[in-house]
């Protein structure tokens, strides 16, 4: 008995292991048998379009969402200014829950997210409507395209996308589409200068996968 749990024990460090990899050394990762989590921290009083991104394991993708049942995913911003007092929000905002389909062809990922992220739902009083994410619908991964590759963006401030950003832009751009694989994007003041949520555009991103 004493082994079995000492064997559980490693088990579970295993698999709750902390760690960076990608693009960016800020990103800090949290992975265990079924669910992924990416936390993308922001920078003080940052300048230019992207503060930091980080290129999702697309293994851990495929296996998470390639299957019948697909997978869920949210993105979660911490940093939301309340505009009436000024406050910043520090708890984690959420778009909600979505599913994800990703399939494989040949050199591509076909990918699909469900449509109650993606429809504009009218509220009462309100001509312009409620979007949980600004995302396209459907794409293919790895097709060379540059239009069409936002998988999902939250509140002008965190982006999952098909394809890298472009640093060398002083807006927010992302390059053609030539690899397989999916990045996540936490945006500077220059991506979308018209936000209203941020203040001084300083946030923290998060993206969470669960098979």
């Amino acid at each position: 008995m004493k082994n079995l749990i000492k064997f559980s024990l490693i088990i579970s460090v295993l698999c709750h292991a902390t760690y960076s990899y990608g693009a960016s050394t800020q990103a800090r990762v949290n992975k265990t048998h079924d669910r992924l989590v990416i936390s993308l921290p922001g920078a003080g009083n940052p300048s230019g379009s992207v503060t930091s991104h980080v290129k999702v394991d697309t293994s851990t993708l495929e296996n998470f969402c390639g299957d019948d049942d697909g997978c869920q995913v949210q993105i979660a911003a911490t940093g939301i200014l309340k505009t009436r007092t000024g406050t910043v929000i520090l708890a984690p905002w959420s778009g909600g829950t979505c599913h994800l389909f990703v399939k494989r062809v040949d050199n591509t990922l076909h990918w699909t997210v469900a449509q109650d992220c993606v429809h504009t739902y009218m509220l009462k009083n309100d001509a312009k409507g409620f979007q949980r994410y600004n995302t396209h619908s459907y794409g293919i991964d790895g097709d060379g395209i540059i239009k069409g590759n936002n998988v999902m963006g939250y509140a002008a401030g965190c982006f999952l996308t098909t394809s890298p950003p472009n640093l060398s832009s002083n807006k927010g751009e992302l390059l053609a589409d030539t690899e397989i694989g999916f990045h996540f994007i936490n945006s500077g003041k220059d991506w979308l200068p018209s936000s209203r949520y941020w203040s001084s555009a300083v946030h923290d991103c998060k993206l969470i996968i669960n098979n």
